[in-house]
This record gives C-alpha cells, sequence and structure tokens, in this order.
C-alpha cells in the first residue's frame, strides 16, 4: 500500500503543476518552450497537413517520429485544443514520476519513495514536459520501464522470465520509435535475460563479487536465455535500421554533419566529452541522493572496506575521463548549456574546466560508493545500463545536461532503493527522517532549476 501511496502522492503534485501552469494566463517559456515552438509544434503540424501520408524522411526534428506521429493522428482525427494535446502530453512525465515513486517506495519506504518521483518529476529535463508537447518524457517512461523490470528478480519461473523478456522487446521497439539514441536500451533486456537464466528470486545475490567470477558465470545455462534475450530486441534493432536506411544517417538529413541548412544543431558525428558531462552530472545528484545509505555505506567500510575502494577507482575514472579530453565551453563542439557554461566562468587550464574535473571525480566516487552496497542484480543491471547509455549518447554532438539528468537520477535511485532493500532495510520499515535530507535538498535543487521557467508566463 506505501508503493501505491508514494504514486498518488506524486500525481497528486504532478496534476497541481500541471493545473498552476495550463490554466493560468500564456505559456511557459526557457529552452523547452522554444523547442516545442520551433520543432515539435510545427513538425507536427506538418505531419497533419499531409496526413495519412507525412513526410518522415525530413522533419525538423532530430528523434523519432512516434511521437508526433501519436499527436499528429489525433489531431487529424479530432480538434482538440492545444491546452488540452498538452496536458494529455504530459500524462508521460507524471506516469514516469508516479513509477519512479511506485517502486522505490516498495524498497525504500513511502516518503524515500515520493522524495525519488518529486526528484525526477521537478527535474529541469523533465518538468516542461509535464506542459508541452515535447517527446523525451515518454521516451524516458520506456526507459525506466525496462530499466525496473530489469533489476527486478523474478519469482523464478521459466514462463515469468519468457514474459518479462517478450514485454521488454515490445516497449523497446516502442522506445526507440519514440527517441532512437534509446536503442542502448536493449543492454538492459540483454542482461534481464543473462540474469534470469539463473536467479531463482533472490532479491540480494545474482553474483557474490562485484562482478561475476569464471565459476559463477554458468553459461551452459545463461546462453539458451540469453539468446532469447537477443531475439526480443530484434524488432528494436529493425525499425532502428529502417530509420537510419530512411534518412541515410542516425538522424533526420537536417541535423547531420553533412547538412547545408543553417538552422539547428548537429547531432551526429559524436563528442568525446560526453563520459565527463555524465559524471558531472553524477557528481552533482551522487552526494545528496546517497545520504539514506549512510549507515549502509560505514557498514561496508567498516566490515569490508569495498567502497573505499569503488570510491578511488571510481573517482580516478572521473578524474581520467575529464582531464583525457577538452571540457572548456565550446558551442561549435557541442559542450555549451549547464554546466558547461557555469564552469567557463571558473579557472580554465589547458582547455580543461576545473568544475567539470572536480564534479567528474565526485561523480565517479559516489557512483562506486553506491555500487558497493547496493544489490547484486542492481548493480550489475545499473551499471551496464550506464555504461551502454553513455556509449550511445556519446555518437550525439550535443553533450547537455538534460540528456543525462534523467539517467543518473534512475541510476542512483535504484542503486539506493535496492541497497535499502536487500540489506533488511526498510521494507516495512522506514529510513530514518534525517538521512533523507539529502534527497529533500535534491528535490529543492532540481525546483529551484525547473519552476522559474515553467512560471513565468512567457510567450
Amino acid at each position: 500500500m506505501g508503493g501505491l501511496a508514494a504514486g498518488l502522492v506524486v500525481l497528486a503534485i504532478g496534476s497541481l503543476l500541471q493545473a498552476l501552469v495550463l490554466l493560468g494566463p500564456g505559456a511557459p517559456g526557457g529552452p523547452a518552450a522554444y523547442d516545442e515552438r520551433a520543432f515539435h509544434r510545427p513538425v507536427i503540424e506538418g505531419f497533419v497537413e499531409a496526413w495519412p501520408a507525412p513526410n518522415l524522411r525530413e522533419y525538423r526534428v532530430a528523434s523519432a517520429p512516434g511521437y508526433h506521429l501519436t499527436v499528429a493522428g489525433v489531431w487529424a482525427a479530432a480538434d482538440v485544443p492545444l491546452g488540452v494535446s498538452r496536458w494529455l502530453s504530459g500524462q508521460g512525465a507524471l506516469l514516469l514520476a508516479g513509477l519512479v515513486a511506485w517502486w522505490c517506495s516498495g524498497r525504500g519506504g513511502t516518503a524515500f519513495g515520493v522524495l525519488a518521483g518529486v526528484v525526477v518529476l521537478l527535474a529541469d529535463s523533465i518538468a516542461p514536459q509535464t506542459v508541452l508537447l515535447l517527446p523525451e518524457a515518454w521516451a524516458w517512461l520506456g526507459v525506466w520501464v525496462l530499466v525496473s523490470l530489469a533489476a527486478t528478480p523474478g519469482p523464478g519461473s521459466r514462463r515469468f522470465a519468457f514474459g518479462r523478456l517478450a514485454a521488454m522487446g515490445a516497449v523497446l521497439a516502442l522506445l526507440v520509435f519514440v527517441r532512437q539514441v534509446h536503442l542502448w536500451a536493449a543492454a538492459l533486456v540483454w542482461m534481464a535475460a543473462w540474469l534470469d537464466a539463473v536467479d531463482r528470486g533472490s532479491h540480494e545475490r545474482a553474483f557474490e563479487g562485484l562482478l561475476p567470477s569464471v565459476s559463477e558465470l554458468r553459461l551452459r545455462e545463461r546462453l539458451p536465455m540469453t539468446a532469447i534475450g537477443f531475439a526480443a530486441t530484434v524488432p528494436a534493432f529493425m525499425v532502428v535500421g529502417w530509420l537510419f536506411w530512411l534518412w541515410d544517417g542516425p538522424v533526420p538529413p537536417g541535423f547531420q554533419a553533412t547538412r547545408t541548412e543553417p538552422e539547428g544543431s548537429v547531432h551526429s558525428g559524436g563528442n568525446p566529452a560526453t563520459p565527463a558531462l555524465v559524471l558531472s552530472v553524477l557528481g552533482l545528484y551522487g552526494p545528496m541522493l546517497l545520504t539514506p545509505v549512510l549507515g549502509l555505506i560505514w557498514q561496508d567500510l567498516a566490515l569490508r572496506r569495498r567502497a573505499w575502494r569503488l570510491a578511488a577507482i571510481g573517482g580516478a575514472i572521473g578524474l581520467v575521463a575529464s582531464l583525457a579530453v577538452a571540457t572548456s565551453p565550446d558551442k561549435d563542439a557541442g559542450r555549451w548549456t549547464g554546466l558547461w557554461d557555469l564552469g567557463g566562468r571558473l579557472p580554465i587550464v589547458a582547455d580543461r574546466s576545473l568544475l567539470i574535473a572536480g564534479l567528474s571525480a565526485v561523480g565517479g566516487a559516489s557512483l562506486g560508493v553506491a555500487l558497493s552496497v547496493a544489490a547484486s542484480r542492481a548493480r550489475l543491471v545499473m551499471l551496464g545500463a550506464l555504461v551502454a547509455f553513455t556509449a550511445a549518447q556519446s555518437a550525439n554532438q550535443q553533450a547537455w545536461i538534460r540528456y543525462a539528468e534523467p539517467m543518473v537520477l534512475m541510476t542512483m535511485l535504484v542503486l539506493v532503493a535496492s541497497a535499502l532493500d536487500c540489506r533488511g532495510g526498510p521494507r516495512g520499515g522506514r529510513v530514518r527522517w534525517w538521512l533523507l535530507a539529502g534527497p529533500a535538498v535534491a528535490a529543492v535543487f532540481v525546483a529551484t532549476r525547473s519552476l522559474p521557467d515553467l512560471l513565468s508566463r512567457a510567450g
């Protein structure tokens, strides 16, 4: 009941926010409102004008057309007011935050679940999605469904495992038809298949150590189920392959590196600074979201000291990733807005931002500590997911915080919730209130970033 209550509380908060914005005068301002006005609404309107045969080869959005086709189909079938369309579209963001609250509450207690849902709901990359015609929240909803399914142990039934893999494959195919870059989430399906082959429902251990030993691999049992996992992702790869063929590249022609149009931004060609950005965002949120497991971290330090080793390794990786490539602000190189611009106001040494270097080191250390206390299955799933996500996002020349923020939040919240669950935490109890100070501060922090634009009544 606690999980349901947490989800309903977050849905109520999101609905209130929607009402304040959509029923008030004007419309929200900021970059998200500009994206709707300059890109997404014109594409939807163009699809409506050409309905039922819109041009899917060339249109002025860098993502797959699934969301825009859906809205255009509704508009072509009925005269739906813009405000109603925004409200309907915003349910994706509300559902995402509600499901995060429900899942985290079941493992970390109701208060933790509510804070987790609020942090996601008010994140600068998600909050505008509640009141604007934007596709990202629906895509992140698909990612969360895959993450939560992969990180949750099943009952040990082969029938359940097969059904879960089939469902995950279907969700992945729909996901990449909204945001093709999320093809990386196929790794979640593969990892779920690998783990389900021998997992008999234990929420605590999939492998004994951080990574499996050779004796724990049990390839004879795992490979057949993993092959089924690969098969479940074939439809998603076919969707992305078709889009690649249609566009002659990973994004519509107007956003490719060889484009001739002067408007917009290049979204192909890659960006080697993306790992540093992801780790920097981890450095921003990681320390705040780790406070509910401070007691577990202390126990780990006292008994096994693995947290020290992983923190040191993670911090070193973060520092190397941020110093190996240029991290100073550079719009032409895709390093602009957010942390890049803030780093430009602080010292830059040899084209390296000291802010990005420091945050990356903290982010790597925070991730290492979270991995040291998390449940084994969640640890393997989220580490693999974060690596796959970072690799996929590195193919985009634009390294923006809004691309990395939702994945970072999901990663930390899943690791923390699983740690509380597998260590006999608040299942049937609750996290002590002072340990929730970090997530509460994170909720206030994201609100101060997202709400001014959302309530600005610009336009």
